[in-house]
């Protein structure tokens, strides 16, 4: 029997509340999407730690043409090129805090996501289990593929009817109750690459006093007519 590509957007929530919840146990978040804005020293918003100084204006100077025609490609100009906020902003003082355990070597980022319940806090790496048929996909538009890298969404095109394929959830940081807080919800205002540039987190902080801000509204004014 054929299977498709597990997808958060779709499967995450159902896979989470039958592997990994207590019996009790209260789901409150689970992020659909892999995009992390990080918020750390010496780090860069995707986590990488930053090259020195030469090194990024040499990477720049030989990517902006390739960039640039990427853009052109996909009819991306003005504000419509703009990432829409981040699911998850991940800060702290130190690029090494608790809550950059996401960055640690070996984590498959495009498999992981965060996880919020009433007791526990957690990343969990979805990692497929046995050989399963894997259904071909249809092919992606270059504009449509370029937004999708952009916001770092992984869309399956493979049938929706098809069952995902199976996974296994692993913890790659977990914490109980007593061991992170709760802080309600803050506005937050996000670089220039975000459109719009203001929305609204769930606030968790751990131990060290790093903390992840999970999407909890966007502060839109076109949509709210403000």
């Amino acid at each position: 029997m054929s299977h498709r590509r597990f997808a958060l957007a779709h499967d995450a929530e159902n896979t989470v509340s039958r592997q990994w919840l207590l019996p009790g146990e209260r789901l409150l978040y689970v992020s659909t999407r892999t995009d992390v804005l990080v918020e750390m020293p010496r780090r860069n918003r995707d986590g990488k730690f930053k090259s020195p100084l030469i090194l990024r204006i040499l990477k720049w100077t030989f990517l902006f043409p390739i960039l640039l025609w990427l853009i052109m490609e996909a009819g991306d100009f003005g504000t419509g090129g703009k990432k829409r906020p981040a699911t998850v902003v991940a800060f702290g003082p130190d690029p090494r805090c608790l809550a950059s355990g996401h960055l640690a070597p070996g984590v498959k980022r495009n498999r992981g996501f965060w996880v919020l319940t009433d007791r526990r806090f957690a990343y969990l790496q979805a990692d497929p289990t046995g050989d399963v048929d894997i259904a071909p996909e249809e092919p992606v538009d270059v504009k449509t593929a370029i937004a999708n890298l952009r916001n770092k969404i992984p869309v399956s095109n493979a049938a929706p009817s098809l069952p995902p394929e199976p996974v296994r959830l692993t913890p790659v940081f977990e914490y109980s109750h007593g061991q992170f807080s709760t802080q309600g919800v803050v506005a937050r205002e996000l670089p220039r690459s975000y459109r719009p540039r203001t929305a609204r987190y769930q606030r968790v902080l751990l131990p060290d006093g790093s903390g992840v801000d999970l999407l909890y509204a966007i502060d839109d004014p076109e949509r709210s007519g403000r």
